[in-house]
């Protein structure tokens, strides 16, 4: 029997219409009139991102940003000199172990990002294959520079539904694929990452993210039993803030 997904996001209707901005201040979105143009989706995705800094109407600590970007510069500068106490992990070049190591946890059936390089490519090259990745890798890594190509995705809008507007870009919610070449990358720097802070135990009790052995299952689990604690042996509420 052949089975076929609740939605195929792939054949998503797009209106040939689309609101256009009607706000003068292109960082502030307002649906104003359908049009054909086709850079509406880019003028909705431009003002919902954008930070309205030293706007009078931004919603954020405009104190706290500027004395932030103050220190920038010199925080960068000191990133991105290496010391003497600069960690191994840090310097060492990756190894051909450590790459097939990430290419075995891709998952095969991820989306391509802008590349058309897909996680099944990766996994059906050979050796010859994997040391020009390496190769590639390596040299990303010694020189600092992160390669314009993969500084693009490809947004795939997906209808939030509920008998929203579907001429207004704001009916729908980006979904962005990114380079699979630069995910590949992003896990091997992952890994060193976690090694060094397991080595050093440098994350706390209380960090779940990022950290083997840990789920979100552990969470919830703590979470349950400190409201259940509180709530039965100190007769207490339990006040709790989620921030995504």
């Amino acid at each position: 029997m052949e089975l076929s997904p609740k939605f195929n996001h792939a054949k998503i209707f797009l209106p040939p219409e689309t609101r256009s901005n009607a706000s003068t201040d292109t960082r502030i979105w307002e649906s104003g009139p359908a049009t054909l143009n086709p850079l509406n989706w880019h003028c909705y995705r431009f003002a919902l991102g954008h930070h309205l800094f030293n706007h009078k109407l931004s919603l954020y600590d405009e104190k706290e940003a500027k004395l932030i970007f103050s220190r920038h510069a010199s925080v960068q500068a000191q990133a991105s000199t290496a010391t003497p106490y600069t960690y191994p992990l840090f310097m060492l070049p990756f190894t051909l172990l450590e790459l097939t190591n990430q290419i075995k946890k891709l998952f095969p059936d991820k989306s391509s990002g802008p590349s058309g390089i897909t996680n099944r490519m990766l996994q059906a090259g050979d050796a010859e294959f994997q040391s020009l990745i390496l190769l590639l890798f390596n040299g990303r890594w010694e020189s600092h520079v992160q390669p314009t190509d993969w500084q693009l995705s490809l947004m795939q809008p997906i209808y939030k539904g509920h008998a929203k507007d579907k001429n207004d870009p704001a009916s729908y919610r980006g979904r962005y694929l990114e380079d699979n070449l630069a995910k590949l990358f992003e896990g091997l720097l992952l890994a060193r990452l976690t090694t060094h802070t397991e080595l050093d135990n440098i994350l706390t009790s209380n960090q779940l993210g990022t950290k083997p052995c840990t789920q979100t299952h552990d969470a919830m689990y703590s979470l349950i039993s400190t409201i259940q604690h509180n709530k039965y042996t100190l007769q207490k509420p339990t006040y709790v803030a989620f921030v995504d």
